[in-house]
């Protein structure tokens, strides 16, 4: 089994390695730190199972399955970890097209089992959510009811008003007006299920 570890940090990498090679002494294993260095290995093989941080120091671990030039190349499984479990993080996450999503909170063992819960599930399943009471993975759908995931650009809002912004800085931002942002944070407030922007603020 060919598998990919994308992770910055090199004590976590060698640790999640070490545990995988005790569970599949056969496998084969290859690291990368960033980004750019998980799409050039994407780019020479098709891995079995690709980890992959979603915090990487030149972007997004889900920015990896939105290259054109890499498709055809995409591990079968690939694993997003994170440690936010806010389900707009979750939600934008898979819709990026990773097979599952697990939270860092877990520890080595449980998410090695969790790996194995995962290598045996049917890919046409996905996306899948890692439900941590129950120790499963279920369908991201039967989490997140169809009409309550926030699009590309109403995520991008979502996080600069949590950095604080205001109606009209965000609009500067993304050069738009104040009106079609204002209508986009309503948008926001009505899937997430809140009546104010300071609610959303708050998330």
């Amino acid at each position: 089994m060919q598998i990919l570890i994308v992770d910055d940090h090199p004590l976590v990498a060698a640790g999640l390695e070490a545990a995988l090679k005790g569970q599949y002494p056969g496998c084969s294993i290859e690291i990368a730190g960033n980004l750019a260095q998980s799409k050039q290995k994407v780019a020479s093989k098709i891995y079995d199972l690709a980890i992959i941080d979603i915090n990487l120091p030149d972007g997004r671990g889900g920015q990896l399955f939105s290259d054109p030039a890499l498709a055809g190349h995409y591990p079968k499984y690939s694993l997003l970890l994170s440690g936010s479990q806010d389900r707009d993080d979750i939600l934008h996450a898979l819709s990026m097209g990773a097979t599952a999503y697990i939270a860092k909170t877990v520890d080595f063992s449980e998410l090695i089992v969790a790996i194995g819960k995962l290598l045996q599930s049917n890919p046409a399943t996905a996306p899948l959510w890692y439900e941590s009471v129950a120790q499963e993975f279920v369908p991201a759908r039967n989490m997140f009811p169809r009409g309550t995931a926030l699009s590309s650009r109403e995520h991008e809002i979502y996080e600069l008003i949590r950095q604080g912004l205001s109606d009209k800085e965000i609009a500067f931002r993304l050069d738009r007006s104040v009106h079609t942002i204002r209508v986009q944070i309503r948008s926001i407030r009505r899937k997430r299920g809140e009546n104010r922007r300071a609610a959303v603020n708050a998330a």
